[in-house]
């Protein structure tokens, strides 16, 4: 797409921070790992670029929305969005992976020190904002 370029986590900081400066509400981060697997493992991995430029946003740019795209596609060597069975997509098998790259990997990285936690009366006074 014209305009969208793959950056560093650097980079996207400086991008991000003009985008709020420019009152934009949010990004959306789109993963291309360095290695590709049958299974996309890399969409779980703690020291992935997704995970990575998470963490930095929300110790940077705490107020910014941060929306991960989890989808397998990026992520697989063969290119299709899950778990290939037969030589077509299967559903169950891909449900289990999508899960582990959000609760795994993309959700845990945005706790960082510093993110309120639940139970935390910073996290209740953030969630009443």
């Amino acid at each position: 797409m014209p305009g969208v370029n793959q950056t560093s986590v650097d980079e996207m900081l400086r991008d991000a921070e003009a985008a709020a400066k420019a009152k934009v509400g949010g990004i959306i981060l789109f993963g291309v790992p360095e290695t590709k697997d049958a299974t996309g493992s890399a969409a779980w991995d703690e020291n992935g670029a997704v995970q990575m430029g998470v963490r930095a946003l929300k110790k940077e740019i705490p107020e910014l929305v941060v929306i991960t795209d989890v989808c397998m596609c990026e992520y697989t060597d063969h290119g299709h969005c899950g778990v290939l069975k037969n030589g077509d997509v299967d559903n169950d098998a891909t449900l289990e992976l999508l899960s582990r790259a959000r609760v795994g990997g993309h959700r845990r990285a945005q706790r960082h020190d510093g993110w309120p936690r639940r139970g935390d009366p910073a996290h209740a006074r953030r969630a009443r904002a």
